[in-house]
């Protein structure tokens, strides 16, 4: 408990990787969907229109930094808890979150793909300061693409007939993982034994056929059923 006009903390705001600093945990969560939603100055210009809050592009691109890095943290470690293997190799004894699903699907889907949204790093070698400059004048940028790993869960039952010859998913779960596929697999799988996908009848990979998302899929103790896409089935 804080007295009016005075600062503190909860534990439940560490929890969620949202400590003080000026912003409560329910506002810094907002603030950080709208900005995962739109680009960050819509994001604050949105938050003042409609909660009256006047906040900076910078004090967004903090809360959504700081609070992607926690989300971040949570999952690996999360993940980690979970792993399907030893560090030996030797398949360890199935340990389900708490939160997942009561009953597993009869056709499991798993969508993979990555892409590859280009970065820009500063080249300090290639930087220099300008004397009364202001902004970036002087600075050198490499670009760099770097891949993102995206996966796609869903069930084969649980979707509505918009027409004849069309559907549309009810329920969806995403993962992305920036960095090698054993990192990503872990989060894969994670929200696999969430969803109760490994004990599905027959899990479904569905991909363009690239060698990682192949070596993924051999990668799960629970096997898995690889279908190459139309597109890149038809360029073959």
């Amino acid at each position: 408990y804080v007295e009016p006009g005075q600062e503190g903390f909860s534990p439940a705001e560490r929890a969620l990787g949202m400590p003080g600093e000026g912003v409560t945990p329910r506002l810094g969560e907002v603030i950080t969907m709208l900005a995962t939603t739109v680009p960050e100055e819509m994001a604050a210009e949105l938050a003042g229109s409609m909660l009256g809050v006047k906040i900076s592009k910078h004090a967004v691109q903090e809360l959504v930094h700081r609070r992607g890095a926690f989300v971040m943290e949570a999952n690996d470690a999360q993940a980690q808890a979970h792993r399907p293997f030893e560090e030996s190799g030797l398949e360890r004894e199935v340990q389900r979150p708490e939160d997942a699903a009561p009953k597993a699907p009869e056709v499991a889907y798993l969508e993979i793909d990555g892409v590859l949204p280009m970065t820009r790093e500063l080249d300090e070698k290639r930087s220099s300061e300008v004397q009364g400059a202001r902004g970036g004048k002087g600075r050198r940028y490499e670009m760099i693409g770097r891949e993102v790993k995206n996966a796609v869960l869903y069930r084969g039952d649980t979707y509505a007939e918009e027409m004849p010859s069309r559907g549309s998913l009810l329920q969806k779960t995403y993962v992305s993982r920036l960095g090698h596929w054993t990192l990503f697999a872990l989060v894969v799988w994670l929200a696999i034994l969430r969803l109760r996908f490994d004990k599905a009848s027959k899990l479904i990979v569905l991909s363009d056929g690239a060698t990682w998302i192949r070596e993924l899929a051999a990668w799960l103790p629970c096997g898995a059923f690889v279908i190459l896409d139309l597109y890149h089935a038809k360029r073959q």
